[in-house]
Formats: C-alpha cells, sequence, structure tokens
C-alpha cells in the first residue's frame, strides 16, 4: 500500500508549517494487501459523509477524482487543494481520517506524530466514530523532546513539542 500524499519519514522533525498544522507518519515499507483492503474500504465509507457535509475531494493535484485503488489512497480538496484565498485550511479532516484509519488497522506498525492537538483532530474523530465506530478510541499524546538541529558552528538543540496519535482501548461492556 502507498499513501500517496505521504510525508517525510521523519516523524521526530516537526517544522511549524507557515499555516495550518502538519501530519507525519512512518509505516512498514509494504502494507499486507489484507490491511490495505481494510483500510481502503473504511474511508471508502467516509466519501458520502464528507461530501454530504461539503467537502469534496479530488485528485492528488486538486483536480479530477481522488485516487482510491487497490495499491493507492491519493487525494486533495478541489482545485486550490482545499485551501481558501485567505489560506485558512478547508478540508482538515479527510486527511486526518484516514490516518486515524491507517492507525486503527496497522495499530503499532503505523506512528502518526502531529503539530495539531485534539482540537484538530476532533472532526476525523467524529466522522470516524458516527460511520465507523472507532473514532472516539484516539487520543494526542503530547512528549517534550529534544531536536539536534546542523549548523555552521555546530549543531543546536532545542525542545519542541511532539504529539503522537494513539488508540486508547475502547472501555470493556460489564
Amino acid at each position: 500500500m502507498r499513501f500517496a500524499e505521504s510525508r517525510p519519514s521523519w516523524a521526530s522533525r516537526l517544522k511549524s508549517p507557515a499555516m495550518g498544522y502538519t501530519h507525519y507518519w512512518q509505516r512498514p515499507g509494504v502494507i499486507a494487501d489484507a490491511f490495505f483492503q481494510l483500510i481502503k474500504n473504511d474511508f471508502e465509507k467516509l466519501i458520502l459523509p464528507l461530501s454530504d457535509a461539503g467537502i469534496e475531494l479530488a485528485g492528488g493535484l486538486g483536480e479530477g477524482i481522488p485516487e482510491i485503488t487497490d495499491d493507492v489512497i491519493r487525494f486533495n480538496g478541489l482545485n486550490e487543494c482545499g485551501h481558501a484565498p485567505t489560506d485558512d485550511l478547508v478540508i482538515p479532516y479527510p486527511s486526518a481520517s484516514v490516518l486515524l484509519i491507517a492507525k486503527h488497522h496497522l495499530r503499532d506498525q503505523f506512528v502518526v506524530h502531529s503539530n495539531g492537538g485534539e482540537a484538530q483532530w476532533s472532526d476525523a474523530k467524529r466522522i470516524c466514530q458516527q460511520r465507523l465506530g472507532y473514532g472516539d478510541w484516539f487520543g494526542i499524546v503530547e512528549d517534550r523532546v529534544e531536536e539536534r538541529w546542523p549548523g555552521a558552528e555546530g549543531p543546536t538543540v532545542r525542545e519542541v513539542l511532539l504529539r503522537t496519535l494513539v488508540e486508547i482501548e475502547p472501555p470493556k461492556l460489564a
């Protein structure tokens, strides 16, 4: 399986983007077909509800239809790649939703870091809970970590906030 909009694998290097927030993930080099099918099928269940909410997905470059096949999941927002002229993020949760779905099925094999907090994941969690039955099982764990950045006069160390998406065991029914 390939997530076509894949972020770099250096998940611990969370730069602050010019706007919004960014998700980073690490995954196995090859995802078994059975797991990919689960991820694909769950994401496809969200396409119509997203459309009903006014969120239209397009191909990876913001045109055409999303590419959701047995080998790849590639999508973006329409035209301006999901961004309004004011650079406010218009489609914040389709990407978060597919990451949440992959995390659900791949568990510890799929690591998601984000510089978005709980508020930025709330819509994705809600739609996955409503349509798939498991969005409420996820939370964000925050850790402070030190990063070493190369510099002309030697490396500098700075502390950054690392947010990780984790699956919380659902409560057992009595």
